[in-house]
């Protein structure tokens, strides 16, 4: 068995690679075709952002570029094509980008399952899980910059968490992916110093490793600075103050903040609750024309949080308890206190708040750390 993996090591583990990407990509296709999205977020106020060529949103910074540049190649298919008219086309190219993230996501997502997971039968529920939660089934099927912001921290996951990781080439793509997913989305930077931290958990604190880490944060901060600066000197901003007044127009005049409310904005980023997510708003706000009494929540989907959050706490006591389950832990909880810690703060009800914590989340699906299988280290 050992001199016939020896004899066409290459030829086997491109098979494997080719077989286990094209079923990703079939339960991709599946879910698409089996689901639509019941909101499509800012999509069409993005799309008229990019026709009148207004890219100065501080939190969206690559999204406005690429979806124009994209569309410039597209625009001259779609008009002999969909007929859709300019906007139109702005827009299909929006959802078409979201679309290719979103297959990328689980494309990646699916790899990095497979380097600590021998068991076939979990990773693809945990792949499937991925796809079907509600933030991440939503958004892909839209068209707004939050999915290729999670694409390019996935692949800042993957490239970290790589097993020829002595090549440091891959800690300079981790840096640059990781940047640039700042770059679509700034509060996916809550959830990148658990994919920095993610290698010295799971491979330990070698000199390999800590090389690899220092090497992709100098990257980040390179990335992050030359989109930032690059923005800064389009917007005009030349002070403390001009930065302050960009970011505070970015945010549109949200404000809202609350621990309820971010623990709604959690359960539903993960679990449809429908129209009930009205009657938790007109709760928590206390509203005087549409009251709604605790009694209501109950009938209503409160039953459905309190379930989540039970199997969550339960999840998280059951790693604790296991000696390599407790990386997997380690990695959720520096996720979960900023990403969690910035919704209280801000906006805490709206479910793309929490996508930078998905990754880690789907990964507590793996109990414990095993030794890969000659078919996980060759699709990894």
């Amino acid at each position: 068995m050992e001199t016939q993996v020896a004899v066409q090591p290459a030829s086997e583990r491109q098979w494997l690679w080719l077989r286990q990407s094209g079923a990703c990509v079939l339960l991709f296709l599946i879910v698409d075709a089996l689901t639509s999205a019941r909101f499509i977020a800012d999509t069409v106020s993005y799309a008229i952002a990019i026709q009148k060529h207004d890219f100065s949103d501080f939190g969206h910074l690559l999204w406005y570029p690429l979806a124009a540049l994209v569309n410039t190649g597209l625009a001259p298919l779609l008009r002999g094509w969909l007929h859709l008219g300019a906007l139109g086309e702005i827009i299909w190219t929006e959802m078409f980008l979201d679309w290719a993230a979103g297959l990328g996501c689980a494309l990646l997502l699916h790899a990095l399952l497979r380097r600590f997971c021998p068991r076939e039968w979990v990773i693809w529920l945990a792949t499937a899980a991925f796809l079907c939660t509600h933030a991440f089934l939503n958004l892909f099927q839209a068209g707004v910059s939050y999915v290729p912001g999670l694409a390019m921290l996935l692949l800042g996951y993957w490239c970290l968490l790589r097993r020829d990781a002595a090549h440091w080439g891959w800690a300079v793509a981790a840096g640059i992916a990781l940047g640039c997913c700042i770059g679509f989305w700034v509060p996916y930077l809550w959830g990148v110093p658990a994919a920095l931290a993610a290698p010295l958990l799971f491979y330990g604190f070698t000199q390999t490793q800590r090389r690899n880490v220092m090497v992709a944060m100098l990257l980040l901060a390179v990335t992050v600075g030359a989109i930032f600066l690059t923005g800064a000197a389009h917007q005009g901003v030349r002070s403390v103050a001009d930065f302050r007044a960009w970011v505070a127009e970015s945010s549109h005049g949200a404000n809202s903040s609350g621990i309820p409310r971010a623990a709604l904005g959690l359960a539903r980023s993960y679990l449809h609750l429908g129209n009930d997510g009205l009657l938790f708003k007109r709760y928590l706000v206390h509203d005087p024309y549409n009251p709604v009494g605790a009694s209501e929540l109950l009938r209503a989907s409160f039953w459905k949080v309190a379930l989540f959050y039970a199997a969550l706490a339960l999840l998280l006591w059951t790693l604790w308890r296991k000696q390599d389950g407790r990386r997997f832990l380690w990695l959720w909880l520096l996720a979960a206190i900023p990403v969690c810690g910035f919704g209280v703060a801000w906006q805490g009800g709206d479910m793309e708040r929490y996508l930078a914590l998905l990754p880690p989340m789907v990964m507590l699906a793996v109990p414990r750390l095993s030794v890969p299988l000659p078919v996980s280290e060759a699709i990894a």
